[in-house]
Order: C-alpha cells, then structure tokens, then sequence
C-alpha cells in the first residue's frame, strides 16, 4: 500500500514537473490508468491532443481540474475530474466523488448508474477511440498478410490456446501492451479479421471496419463491452467463450467475425469535449 501511494505521489511530482517544463507550449492535464502499459488508456493522448491540439501531461492524482477520457476508470473520479467518455467496469461500481462535469460516457448502462445515484449524465454515448480514422486515415495494403489477428487483453497473452493458435499459418499477435498507435493501426489493417478479448482491440477493429468478435476467457466481465456496444446501438454481438482445452478452430474463429454497423454521432461527441474548461 506503501509502496502504492509512494508511486503515486512520485506520479504528481512528474505531472507538476511536465507542466512547468512545458510551459511554453499549451498543456492539458489527463488521468488515466497508468499502472499496466496498455494501448487502450495510451490513446488518451493521441485522441486528446488532437481535439486540443495541446500536449497531454499525465496527471495520475488528478489533484487539478483534469480530463477523465478513455477507459473504464470512472469510479475513480474526484470533484477535478471532466468526464469525457469514461465509463464503469462493472454494475457493482459506483462513484466515490461527484466529478466536476460529466459531458459525455461511454455507453448508456453507465449513465444509467449515474442517473441511480442521483448524477446528472447527458445522453452522449460513444467511446472517444471511435476517433482514432479521423486522427489516423491509415487504409489496409493491397493485400493483407494474415487471416486473422489476435488481440488478447494482457492478462490473456499467454493463454494456453492463444499460444496454440499462434503455430497456424496465416494467424498473428497484435500486442496491445505497446503505445505505437501508427504501428498498432498498420498491424491491425494487414489482418482479414480480428478477434480480441481486449475492449479497444474490438474499438478499434470497429473504427476501421475489420470483421471482429470478442473472445471471452475464464470469467471475464461483460459490462463494459455491453455498454460500450449499447452506446453504438449494438445489443448483440459476436463472442466465444474460451477454456484451456478449448478445441475451436481458427475457420470456425474467421467464421464468427462480423463487420458492425454502428450508430454513432462522432459530431456529437466531440462537441461534448468540454474545451472551454481548458482553454
């Protein structure tokens, strides 16, 4: 616990340092999760610093007025905290501070915990990742190099039957514990489809128009997939539960992916980025 708060504090120390360091420049301060390198909460700062075209400096305490973006990191919201596309990762979740705005979450089985406990939440849905064609118009090669790519959650990487779909021909791994968001991209368009049990591989895949499924390993939680599909209009969506001797073959996987018509307003969502709180 020690050890925990001591790196925290040693995070705002960093967040104080980087605001005078760059205080030449236009800075914005953001939380995310920080804890595990992961390229879902990473494209908090691709997808902010091209809505304000400031640099994001991590602000992990959220000790001053902050944005609270991608992720699902909304119970860790304070009375500094902006709410922009955040959201609850499970229905057992609940918000310990009211935050100081909330202009948009990520799906409406999140607002609806908000709305339970008495907090105002506008009905703008949308995870701000659906963003990333805009900042990153990246098209798929001529010819793709692979069937199928996989993107499992860090958690799942070495996963008995991940490592064993690894030997087919024609399947790769997109690592999601990287913050190359170019790369990432590039990696994700050499493939015919994807499947992932990580929530911004599906995001992703869903942005470019990549046929997809969601796998599903041990006991994992649906919430946030459910309300992140919920806030596009998807109330059914392709998934596989996995096991360890699970003997599901990469054709019937291929089989399983779609390509989801989302009802999104990008228009209304990055008009809820609540700009004249940071200007």
């Amino acid at each position: 616990m020690l050890t925990k708060l001591a790196h925290r504090l040693a995070q705002t120390i960093k967040c104080e340092v980087e605001l005078v360091k760059y205080h030449a420049q236009p800075t914005i301060p953001v939380r995310y999760f920080s804890d595990v390198k992961n390229w879902g909460d990473l494209l908090n700062i691709d997808v902010i610093e091209y809505m304000t075209q400031k640099k994001v400096i991590h602000c992990a305490m959220g000790h001053r007025l902050h944005i609270l973006g991608i992720g699902s990191v909304l119970a860790a919201a304070n009375s500094k905290s902006v709410v922009w596309g955040s959201g609850f990762i499970s229905e057992q979740q609940q918000l310990q501070q009211k935050p100081h705005r909330i202009c948009s979450v990520r799906g409406p089985l999140t607002r609806a915990k908000l709305l339970e406990q008495g907090v105002h939440c506008p009905k703008v849905f949308g995870d701000p990742a659906l963003l990333l064609p805009e900042i990153y118009p990246l098209k798929p090669p001529a010819k793709t190099k692979y069937r199928l790519g996989l993107i499992p959650h860090y958690e799942h990487a070495t996963h008995p039957w991940i490592t064993s779909a690894l030997n087919n021909e024609g399947v790769t791994l997109i690592d999601i514990q990287q913050s190359d968001s170019p790369t990432f991209i590039r990696q994700l368009l050499e493939c015919d489809c994807i499947a992932s049990s990580s929530l911004h591989g599906l995001i992703a895949s869903d942005a470019y128009h990549i046929p997809n499924c969601r796998l599903i390993f041990n006991e994992m939680r649906s919430f946030k997939f459910d309300d992140y599909y919920a806030g596009v209009g998807i109330t059914d969506y392709p998934s596989i539960h996995m096991d360890n001797d699970s003997q599901l073959s990469i054709e019937e996987l291929i089989k399983t992916c779609t390509v989801k018509q989302l009802d999104f307003d990008v228009t209304k969502l990055k008009d809820a980025f609540p700009r004249e709180l940071f200007s």
